[in-house]
């Protein structure tokens, strides 16, 4: 079974000029990468505005539970030390 060739390439002989021209072109794919990743988490997004107002409502909801929770929490400490 053959496996193939490979091929040593040696870098260490470009012009400076060529080794930072390919610097950036691999620093713009990387950004370009990234920037296509976040625009493809970008679908999860709510599109229907009764969802997305039921989501904020929602989400206003728990904010308020949490407070009243630690407010709670706060009494019942104070109780507890008697003042």
């Amino acid at each position: 079974m053959s496996v193939g060739r490979y091929r040593d390439i040696d870098v260490s002989n470009l012009p400076p000029g060529l080794v930072v021209v390919l610097g950036v072109l691999l620093l713009v794919f990387i950004a370009v990468l990234v920037w296509g990743f976040q625009l493809m988490g970008r679908d999860a997004r709510i599109k229907d505005p009764e969802a997305r107002a039921r989501a904020r409502r929602r989400k206003e909801s728990h904010k308020r539970q949490k407070a009243l929770r630690a407010r709670r929490e706060k009494l019942r400490r104070k109780a507890a030390r008697g003042g």
